[in-house]
Formats: C-alpha cells, sequence, structure tokens
C-alpha cells in the first residue's frame, strides 16, 4: 500500500511559505551574484525554508511530515516561488 500524503501539511506549508515571501521578499531566494537573476532561485535558502515549514508542521500537528509529503510539499513551494516571481516580471515589463 502507498504511503499516506498529508495534503493538510501541504496546505499549512503554503501559508507559511507566503508569510515568509511577504517578510523576507522574493529577493531572498534568489541566487545573488552582484545583481540577482530574476530566474536563478537559491537552492539552499529553498531548502531551509522548506526544512522550517517541515518543522513548524512538525509542531503544530504533532506528526512528523513522510518524505512523500516533503517531496509534494517542494514540488508546490517551487511553483508557488516561480509563479510569484513570473507575476513580479510580467509587472515589471519584462
Amino acid at each position: 500500500m502507498g504511503e499516506v500524503i498529508a495534503l493538510e501539511h501541504v496546505r499549512r506549508s503554503k501559508r507559511l511559505f507566503g508569510i515568509l515571501i511577504e517578510r523576507y521578499g522574493l529577493h531572498y531566494f534568489l541566487v545573488e551574484n552582484g545583481q540577482p537573476h530574476p530566474l536563478a532561485l537559491d537552492d539552499k535558502r529553498f531548502d531551509q525554508a522548506v526544512n522550517l515549514a517541515s518543522v513548524w508542521m512538525e509542531l503544530q500537528t504533532k506528526n512528523i511530515p513522510s518524505e512523500s509529503t516533503l517531496m509534494i510539499m517542494k514540488r508546490d513551494l517551487r511553483r508557488l516561488l516561480l509563479q510569484r516571481i513570473a507575476q513580479d516580471l510580467v509587472r515589471a515589463g519584462w
């Protein structure tokens, strides 16, 4: 039987990630080589945010997120981050 994915963890992680983006801005998640490239994500900072969301989920729900849940969280959070970056680029006229 397959592993159960805790969708509650994924939903709450999206909420927390949105808060992190609002607090630190999108530039926090971009690679900085003098000028941040608009589409180059800093994997280290992204992984730190995912780990923070995982720990927060564990504290909120008293359940440790499974590996499958973490993979879904990473996929959805990366998609959310890229979507926000794309929206900002469109607003800026890129």
